[in-house]
């Protein structure tokens, strides 16, 4: 079965290619270059797996996956998709060969196996694709329904998204049989769970006093959240207090060229070097948020899924109230309705798990409310943290496992 559809393949291959070459010499070379590789790859029994990365800070959500494929040594060939050419200076580790423009996806004719963290992915029309999710259900577009039908296979982070999944189109889906569910887990998460990172070695690190309370303030980017509202003036409440200040900004905040329409292209590292000066201030130009939520005390956001991942460490997480990305941006973009949305588990980072706030004004009295009863809240937090996570700590290799096991199936 496999080499006739290995011909079928081949075949499709030779008149692509004839048909490309009447429109652009540039795609027929790179079509060439990497289908003759994908082509080699099973000619000599081994599987392509492809994982696509649109931008620098989706890294962080399959790293852990492609450098468990590598540490078993298995008759897998892994190549990445990138929207970004900063992703292959920032992996090299891995073979320049292995990486690919993204436009190059639907011109694909040997892929076993697609991989996305994101259902915004161009899906290859060959192989069985997978979507991983980079997070826990937020903002009520976790799932867009002709999106996630480009996937056959969903890895679930935890209870928490696949019983949203189960309320919107499991129903649908499960009668077609067009899609498998697994309950991995969170892969990104893993060294969170297994002390791989400690507070005081995280602090000094950033050379900061690990006596005082460390604070950290992570938004996401969209209109309407606080970043965009007034980001600068809760730094500068921040910094003024006697804590460490931590500011960790979405990793499209950090690459607006992932997301110009998301971001209005606006500098945020440039904007906030001002606060520099500042001694208890630091600005974690990374993307990777793990080691810092260890590091820290009290969580500030507003309607960012990593309150969830904070939430899970049963530390004070202060909420800004965001009523403009609630009343006016979820409507616009996706005509929702704002009271159903910011009420909702699914959608909401887990508000009602902490301190709301409208301004920074309000923030003084939030942290110092927080650091004189740390447990004001969490009960609601602990009962919300069993419905995040599968298998903390070990789903990288659970993982792995699927994928393997999934390859099977497809022979």
């Amino acid at each position: 079965m496999e080499l006739i559809d290995l011909r079928c393949n081949l075949s499709h291959f030779l008149k692509r290619s004839g048909t490309l070459l009447m429109r652009s010499p540039v795609i027929i070379f790179y079509f060439i270059k990497l289908n003759t590789h994908l082509l080699f790859n099973k000619l000599t029994k081994r599987k392509n797996v492809i994982f696509d990365i649109n931008y620098v800070g989706s890294i962080q959500y399959v790293i852990p996956v492609i450098n468990e494929i590598t540490r078993r040594d298995l008759k897998i060939a892994v190549f990445i998709s990138y929207g970004d050419k900063k992703i292959i200076r920032a992996l090299p580790q891995l073979p320049a060969n292995c990486f690919f423009p993204d436009f190059l996806i639907k011109y694909i004719e040997f892929c076993d196996i697609f991989i996305s963290p994101t259902q915004w992915a161009n899906c290859p029309k060959k192989g069985l694709k997978i979507c991983m999710f980079h997070g826990q259900p937020s903002k009520n577009i976790t799932f867009i329904s002709d999106l996630i039908k480009n996937f056959d296979v969903l890895f679930f982070v935890g209870p928490l998204l696949n019983e949203f999944f189960e309320l919107t189109f499991a129903s649908q889906w499960r009668q077609s049989n067009k899609i498998r569910t697994y309950n991995v887990g969170y892969p990104k998460s893993d060294n969170l769970y297994n002390n791989i990172y400690t507070k005081s070695k995280v602090l000094r690190s950033l050379n900061l006093n690990e006596k005082k309370t460390t604070v950290i303030y992570a938004p996401s980017y969209e209109e309407g959240t606080s970043l965009r509202e007034f980001g600068e003036d809760v730094i500068q409440q921040l910094v003024s207090l006697d804590i460490n200040v931590l500011v960790k900004l979405h990793p499209v905040s950090l690459s607006p060229e992932g997301d110009p329409s998301g971001t209005k292209n606006i500098d945020w590292i440039g904007k906030l070097k001002k606060f520099e000066k500042f001694n208890n201030y630091r600005f974690l130009n990374t993307n990777l948020i793990d080691p810092y939520l260890i590091a820290s005390d009290i969580m500030i956001t507003d309607v960012s899924s990593v309150a969830f991942e904070f939430m899970g460490l049963d530390r004070p997480i202060i909420y800004f109230d965001s009523p403009k990305f609630y009343e006016k941006y979820l409507v616009d973009q996706f005509n929702l309705d704002p009271q159903s949305v910011k009420d909702n588990l699914f959608c909401n980072a887990g508000r009602h798990a902490g301190l709301i706030i409208s301004t920074p004004e309000e923030l003084k009295s939030a942290i110092f409310r927080s650091i004189s009863n740390p447990f004001e809240f969490s009960s609601k937090r602990k009962e919300i943290s069993k419905k995040l996570l599968y298998n903390p700590g070990n789903a990288t290799i659970i993982a792995v496992d699927t994928i393997m096991d999934l390859m099977k199936m497809e022979r």
